[in-house]
């Protein structure tokens, strides 16, 4: 058994004693689903990390297959050198992600898109802030929903995202979350639900979207828009 071998069965072993998906294994340690789920299912092309393993154990310490030797990646030679000004910072499990739940396709310039119905008001789960998102308390996570940004986002994902009325504003190229005004409401302050697209072009009349799976290009008009929030990209939150 090779390497890859030994950390779908390690995760696979886990799971069970755990009674538990990969992703609610992924979560339970503040990592990003596809960390777990990519081994589990025999995708990865690298081996489990020495902090995820280490995180695996510390959250379930009585796992029988922790007596087995696990093979890890050998460590470096690199030499390590320590980054002057660093903060000591103990960053808390209270970033809050929001209930999401896969809505009906809807129709935007003769697309049927793929949406989220998304409850602000219900906080499903707390995970552990990255530290770029320490101290601001506009941000939050989603758990993606659907397939329509599968390979940039799977269904499942955690995204972190930050509120853009009170935070830097999405640029063009950003993968972004969208919430659809609901004409329906006296003040129009109230989202139908989201879309977490790219976003592509914005102009006065309308802001263009692309999608992956199926891959679209659609516009959705400006005045149903009522924000456009940031997800965080990967580069920037381990930065």
């Amino acid at each position: 058994m090779d390497g890859l071998e030994a950390d779908t069965k390690l995760l696979h072993d886990l799971a069970d004693y755990a009674q538990l998906k990969p992703s609610a294994l992924a979560r339970e340690i503040g990592a990003a689903v596809t960390t777990i789920t990519r081994p589990f299912n025999g995708k990865a092309a690298t081996r489990l990390s020495q902090p995820t393993l280490e995180k695996l154990r510390e959250r379930w310490p009585e796992f029988p297959g922790w007596l087995q030797p696990v093979e890890v990646v050998p460590p470096s030679n690199g030499i390590v050198k320590a980054l002057e000004g660093a903060p000591d910072i103990q960053l808390p499990r209270d970033l809050p992600v929001f209930g999401t739940s896969l809505g009906a396709p809807r129709d935007f310039d003769g697309h049927a898109i793929e949406q989220i119905m998304l409850n602000t008001g219900n906080v499903i789960d707390h995970i552990q802030r990255p530290a770029i998102l320490h101290g601001k308390d506009y941000a939050y996570a989603l758990y993606v929903q659907g397939s329509s940004m599968d390979p940039r986002f799977e269904d499942g994902d955690t995204i972190y995202v930050t509120d853009s009325r009170r935070a830097k504003p999405p640029r063009i190229g950003d993968d972004v979350v969208v919430y659809i005004r609901d004409m329906n409401e006296d003040d129009g302050h109230s989202a139908t639900g989201v879309l977490v697209k790219r976003l592509v072009r914005r102009t006065a009349q309308y802001i263009e979207l692309q999608q992956f799976n199926p891959a679209e290009i659609f516009r959705i008009p400006a005045d149903i828009v009522l924000r456009t929030d940031r997800v965080i990209p990967w580069r920037e939150i381990v930065a």
